[in-house]
């Protein structure tokens, strides 16, 4: 039976080997020389090495569940980097256990926050359908392939659409409500406030876009349009007129 290496039983019977071996060599590793040294050097390394083979493996996964928090939790770069534990590899057991406490402040966050942290998501819902209502739009062919159900989403997008303005109203007061009890709840190190007045102009930057094309589109088929008219203009006038070819033909059958 395969041991897991991240259990201490891996770890105890790595350790012993390495003991047993270390005992076995020991006569081989007479005096004092560089090579015997080195040699020596080597297999202790190598047992602290495994001593801390666990350590290492419950750390790793202890991390990606407190990434997966700094995640839940709208924690940014500047407040992660309030952990430097997480950033550094020697691990040992005080290193699991500053991990482990780590990982309790985050959950007990979570809890303390997690419907105000819902009613946040509800809000990235609600952005996202402002993506999705402008791809839409640039799509012309979307209505060809299951039309009904195209306009039905379209239509659920529209209406969350319009709620996220309340939905800003409703997560304004839930924030100012903890402000007010001392508690300061940032969304990636932003004021939601910030979050909202970038919202809205990148909105209003993509509609600004959108109408900058539309009218680069209609004048460009002004153009296009006044071309083909002064090109009808220059060939109609190098042909002739019809009352001038009669007068010809007249003239040259007489």
């Amino acid at each position: 039976m395969e041991l897991d290496p991240s259990t201490d039983e891996f770890r105890k019977a790595g350790i012993m080997k390495i003991e047993h071996c270390l005992s076995f060599m020991q006569s081989y590793w007479k005096g004092y020389s560089a090579s015997a040294a080195r040699r020596k050097k080597e297999w202790i390394e190598l047992l602290n090495d495994l001593e801390r083979l666990p350590f290492k493996f419950r750390i790793n996964e202890l991390r990606k569940e407190i990434k997966i928090m700094w995640d839940k939790c709208y924690k940014s770069e500047q407040e992660r980097k309030l952990f430097p534990e997480f950033y550094t590899d020697n691990y040992s057991e005080s290193l699991l256990m500053k991990h482990r406490e780590e990982l309790e402040k985050l959950n007990a966050f979570y809890l303390q926050h997690q419907e105000l942290i819902d009613l946040l998501l509800k809000y990235e819902e609600m952005c996202k359908c402002v993506t999705n209502i402008q791809k839409q739009t640039q799509n012309p062919e979307r209505l060809f392939k299951n039309r009904g159900a195209q306009l039905l989403k379209e239509e659920h997008d529209r209406k969350m659409v319009a709620r996220i303005p309340h939905m800003q109203n409703i997560i304004l007061k839930a924030i100012r409500k903890k402000e007010s009890e001392g508690i300061i709840f940032l969304i990636y190190g932003q004021h939601f406030s910030d979050v909202i007045k970038q919202h809205n102009t990148k909105i209003e930057e993509k509609k600004a876009v959108k109408r900058l094309s539309v009218r680069s589109a209609s004048l460009r088929g002004s153009v296009l349009k006044r071309c083909r008219t002064m090109d009808n203009i220059r060939i109609s006038d190098c042909l002739p007129r019809n009352s001038n070819r009669r007068s010809v033909q007249q003239a040259e059958m007489k």
